[in-house]
């Protein structure tokens, strides 16, 4: 039965990333505001109530889309492999792997930061799917300052502010022509590292 059920399974998954990419390329290309269902199907290729099968809405695919970057963020923050590294070698990595998945997905940055109005639902269903990157964060940073490798700090405060910051800074390296997209980066990670670093380093640095 699990047999017979499996490619089924595997074609709606298929359907639901074709609707995904259709969208994407949509909202790029007119916007998110000036983007109907009705064009989603026509990039997709599928009958409109087919989008209705895999998403109630536009704003739920548009939100599945941003959720997909935030994962990305989030394997490439938390990768293992990052976990035997000294915490502000880890941190400078982690930043920099932020920049490497930006650099990978422009126009979902652009998107994002572009065409929400901040008051709007969109933007705070788009920041609740930071919370567990924000979480993860958090212990990673109760870990070193517990350890004496970083500050002493109000911890669920300096997450939320550098992934902010990390965030805004992505977004001037993805959407300002007139900015060195690399020296963004650098001035990035050491502005964190900053933020993060023991007082006792600050006499090194």
């Amino acid at each position: 039965m699990a047999r017979a059920g499996a490619p089924r399974v595997e074609s709606e998954a298929v359907r639901r990333e074709q609707l995904l990419r259709a969208a994407r390329h949509v909202f790029a290309t007119h916007g998110y505001g000036r983007t109907a269902v009705a064009d989603v199907v026509r990039e997709a290729g599928v009958a409109q109530g087919t989008f209705y099968l895999y998403f109630p809405s536009k704003q739920a695919a548009f939100i599945a889309l941003y959720r997909q970057l935030a994962d990305a963020y989030h394997l490439a923050l938390f990768d293992p492999g990052l976990e035997e590294l000294p915490f502000l070698r880890r941190v400078e990595q982690q930043v920099r792997r932020s920049f490497a998945v930006a650099r990978t997905n422009p126009d979902l940055v652009r998107l994002c930061h572009l065409q929400v109005d901040p008051e709007s639902e969109e933007a705070e269903l788009l920041a609740a799917s930071w919370t567990p990157t924000v979480e993860a964060l958090e212990e990673q940073l109760r870990r070193a300052i517990a350890a004496g490798e970083a500050r002493p700090a109000d911890v669920p405060a300096t997450a939320r502010v550098l992934v902010a910051a990390v965030e805004a800074a992505m977004f001037l390296s993805c959407c300002r022509a007139d900015l060195d997209p690399a020296r963004i980066e650098d001035e990035t990670v050491e502005t964190v590292l900053r933020a993060v670093r023991p007082d006792r380093l600050w006499r090194t640095v």
